[in-house]
């Protein structure tokens, strides 16, 4: 039967399947009857002849079309954790996550400080059928090196001189749920043999206690560090590592994901009842978040909550150097520099450096002079310097 009977046709029964028509005769009125029938697109003959990868194109095009409509529905259940992103790399994490989750494994979660591991944590136990059971996290750089075995493992009644009574660990606390060992790598060698033991046997004995306690809860473990330059300097047991990095999930720092700053904004002003700009966005984008999403929140909340209706480059611009005073700060003064200079020269000098330590921002800059803005504006037009001067103060 005819082309346009059977791309009808085919909407008719499948009407998420793309349909590119191809056609040797009258363009335009094809283009128009295409587009009448709801056909997703249409190539001109011609245009093929003289480029026959066009198709290929336009397929992959649909391609990615459809795999960002699969990839939305993906995002919108990590969305409900607090876990956002677009990037290619945190696509990949999303696809891992989906496919870790529900299976009985142990992963590895690496990044810098800051980067969202214990949210990704929280990801893995609520898609997983341990959803229902408890989610425990144990931060090992937080404990005294004294009180981690005895978090981990728990002790009997009369264990030692002030154990007064039988404390629980994590494990029993679990109980089938999920267990998230958080920067795994501060764990020292002693607890390391135990913990290998645990995670191999699936049993474990407390503190001054005979009776072998079956574990039956999921292992996740977290780290800013590199364990395998910790198992070189044999700082972290050779084996543990071989037994906890079975599935590794690496998130990149925020500065490698760029693209992925938007979305984490606004999903952190939702709900505020706050706007903001463009030329806000832009600013986040160009700073170095050194404490990644953490650090980022904490300046959008602070910036939001110091704004009335939108926020703007002069809420972040202050609310990014509050974190940032202690770099700030600590700008030196070379004497001999200055030796031959005149004081007008030196003043100059030490203005430029001060700006550009504040990315050309006047608003932090005026605080590390001491001087108010005005005068400050007045020595920015004296050295002729209000060209390179950034953000809402050159508006």
């Amino acid at each position: 039967i005819e082309g346009y009977a059977i791309a009808k046709e085919i909407k008719k029964k499948y009407p998420k399947i793309p349909i590119i028509m191809i056609s040797l005769y009258n363009p335009s009125e094809s283009a128009e009857k295409t587009l009448e029938l709801g056909i997703d697109d249409f190539i001109e003959w011609e245009a093929l002849s003289l480029d026959p990868e066009i198709l290929n194109r336009r397929i992959e095009q649909f391609h990615s079309v459809n795999s960002s409509i699969s990839f939305k529905n993906l995002k919108n259940d990590f969305l409900k954790l607090g876990i956002v992103g677009n990037s290619n790399s945190m696509k990949k994490i999303f696809q891992q996550l989906e496919t870790l989750s529900d299976k009985e494994t142990h992963i590895l979660l690496t990044g810098e400080t800051g980067v969202g591991k214990d949210l990704l944590a929280n990801a893995i136990h609520y898609l997983s059928n341990r959803k229902e059971l408890p989610f425990i996290e144990v931060n090992l750089s937080s404990l005294p090196e004294t009180l981690v075995e005895d978090e981990i493992f728990g002790h009997e009644k009369g264990a030692y001189t002030d154990a007064k009574y039988e404390k629980k660990s994590v494990l029993e606390l679990a109980d089938k749920g999920t267990v998230l060992f958080n920067e795994i790598g501060d764990l020292n060698l002693h607890v390391q043999v135990k913990l290998l033991k645990l995670i191999e046997q699936k049993v474990f004995t407390r503190i001054g206690g005979t009776k072998q306690i079956k574990v039956n809860a999921r292992f996740v473990f977290a780290t800013n560090k590199n364990l395998k330059e910790l198992v070189a300097k044999k700082e972290f047991r050779k084996d543990l590592y071989y037994r906890i990095s079975t599935n590794v999930i690496h998130i990149p720092p925020l500065r490698e994901r760029i693209e992925d700053i938007s979305d984490i904004v606004y999903y952190c002003i939702k709900g505020k009842g706050k706007k903001i700009t463009n030329d806000a966005i832009d600013y986040l984008k160009k700073q170095n978040w050194e404490g990644n999403i953490r650090q980022l929140k904490s300046v959008v909340e602070s910036a939001a909550l110091n704004s009335r209706k939108i926020v703007t480059v002069r809420n972040l611009v202050n609310a990014y150097h509050q974190h940032k005073t202690y770099e700030l700060e600590n700008i030196s003064v070379n004497h001999d520099f200055y030796r031959n200079k005149t004081l007008e020269e030196a003043e100059k000098d030490y203005i430029i450096s001060v700006l550009e330590n504040c990315h050309w921002y006047v608003e932090p800059a005026e605080k590390i002079l001491k001087i108010s803005r005005a005068s400050l504006y007045r020595k920015i037009n004296q050295y002729g310097l209000k060209e390179k001067i950034c953000g809402y103060s050159q508006k």
